[in-house]
C-alpha cells in the first residue's frame, strides 16, 4: 500500500506549529518589555508624589513632581517630552489630623512601542502609573536610592 497522498504532511505542520510558537515568544517579549517600563513608571511615579509632597507647604508642588519624573526619563508633553505627568491637587489625607493639605497623587503615562505585537496590528502601548505620597510624622520609614555618593538615605517619619 502506498502512502503518496500523505507525504508533505508533517511538513505542513511544523510550518503551523513553528508559527505559534513564534508569535507566542513574540508575544512574551513584548509582555515583558511592557512590564519592565510599567515598572520604571511606577518607580518615576512613587518619587515624583513624594517630590510634590515635601514641596506641598512652599506651594510648588506641581513643578517639583513634574521634574521628578523628568529627572526620570518621563518628560512631560509640556516640556516637549512624550509623558504625561499629572499631579493632582493636594488634599487632605483620610487618615491624618492635619487640617491642612498634606497629600498629593501623580498619574504618570507614556505611550511604549511594541515589537512583535506589530504583526497583529498593535504599534504601540499606553502605559500608566499613579503613586500618592503623604507628608506628615508617623511611625513609618522611608528610605530612597540614589545614585550619588551616599547611595542610602533613611529617614524616620516619626522623630
Amino acid at each position: 500500500m502506498k502512502r503518496q497522498h500523505e507525504r508533505g504532511q508533517v511538513l505542513i505542520l511544523a510550518a503551523g506549529f513553528l508559527t505559534v510558537l513564534m508569535l507566542a515568544a513574540g508575544l512574551a517579549i513584548d509582555v515583558g518589555y511592557l512590564r519592565y517600563q510599567k515598572r520604571r513608571m511606577q518607580s518615576a511615579a512613587d518619587s515624583s508624589a513624594i517630590a510634590g509632597a515635601a514641596e506641598i507647604s512652599q506651594g510648588d508642588w506641581s513643578s517639583a513632581a513634574i521634574s521628578d519624573a523628568s529627572t526620570n526619563g518621563y518628560v512631560d508633553t509640556s516640556l516637549g517630552g512624550t509623558a504625561s505627568v499629572v499631579p493632582a491637587q493636594p488634599y487632605i489625607c483620610p487618615w491624618s489630623d492635619s487640617n491642612s493639605p498634606n497629600c498629593i497623587q501623580v498619574t504618570v503615562s507614556q505611550p511604549e512601542p511594541v515589537f512583535f505585537m506589530r504583526i497583529v496590528g498593535i504599534n504601540s502601548a499606553t502605559l500608566t502609573a499613579q503613586a500618592t505620597a503623604w507628608m506628615g510624622r508617623g511611625p513609618g520609614c522611608i528610605y530612597a536610592l540614589s545614585t550619588g555618593p551616599d547611595s542610602l538615605v533613611i529617614g524616620n517619619g516619626g522623630e
